[in-house]
């Protein structure tokens, strides 16, 4: 997670940096020396990265070798993208001005949409959270509660006495399953599931815990 906010503010703040780099091409700087005015006054970890990789290369490290490590190190596929086309352009000799304008243009449209879809899902994001940590802990809890009821008159059967256990792992299950779900929702991939699966485990199985801990004696005081 402490990546992605990274990665988001890294992708917030490239579309200006790579515009102030264009400007500065326009105006017949080298690109080493524009990147080198840009580094000296911006702020956050893009111009962090861009600091440590002119350091690279002037203590003698190839230019390209450096750039690719530096889009690495950013962990945005769109931002990789961009510096391989600038390197690109650069050997080409084409116009790295108008080339890196372009992308600055394009990168901005593509964050848009970005977050433009990250809202349209966040409604059923919200519904799959609610389901997880609100309905489905509630419900297995109020059926603890109910076999614990049932049991104080001495009415016990399998169902009752196997009913929270099955609820338990039904549970798990569950919340685990949301987890993936929602990072297929967000991100159109499994393998991120895992930083929402395993939260709304313990977060689910609290409420659980909690409810059918309590449950009878808050339904008995009122």
């Amino acid at each position: 997670m402490k990546q992605e906010k990274r990665a988001a503010e890294v992708e917030r703040s490239a579309p200006d940096f790579l515009r102030q780099l264009a400007s500065m091409l326009q105006v017949g700087l080298s690109f080493e020396s524009a990147m080198d005015d840009i580094s000296k006054y911006g702020k956050g970890p893009l111009y962090d990265e861009m600091r440590r990789t002119l350091l690279e290369i002037k203590i003698g490290r190839n230019f390209d070798e450096a750039w690719i490590s530096m889009s690495n190190r950013l962990n945005s596929k769109e931002l990789e993208r961009v510096f391989i086309i600038i390197l690109d352009g650069r050997k080409s000799g084409s116009s790295l001005a108008d080339v890196i304008m372009d992308i600055s243009n394009d990168l901005r449209d593509i964050l848009a949409l970005k977050r433009e879809r990250k809202s349209s899902v966040m409604m059923a994001v919200m519904f799959l959270i609610i389901a997880a940590i609100i309905a489905s802990p509630f419900s297995l809890g109020m059926v603890s509660v109910y076999g614990g009821f049932m049991e104080s008159f001495g009415k016990t059967s399998e169902v009752i006495t196997y009913a929270p256990i099955a609820g338990q792992c039904y549970l798990v299950i569950h919340s685990f399953l949301i987890g993936i779900i929602m990072s297929l929702v967000m991100y159109g991939e499994f393998k991120k599931g895992i930083k929402f699966a395993i939260p709304l485990v313990f977060v689910s199985y609290g409420i659980y815990f909690v409810i059918s801990s309590f449950g009878s004696s808050i339904l008995f005081g009122m």
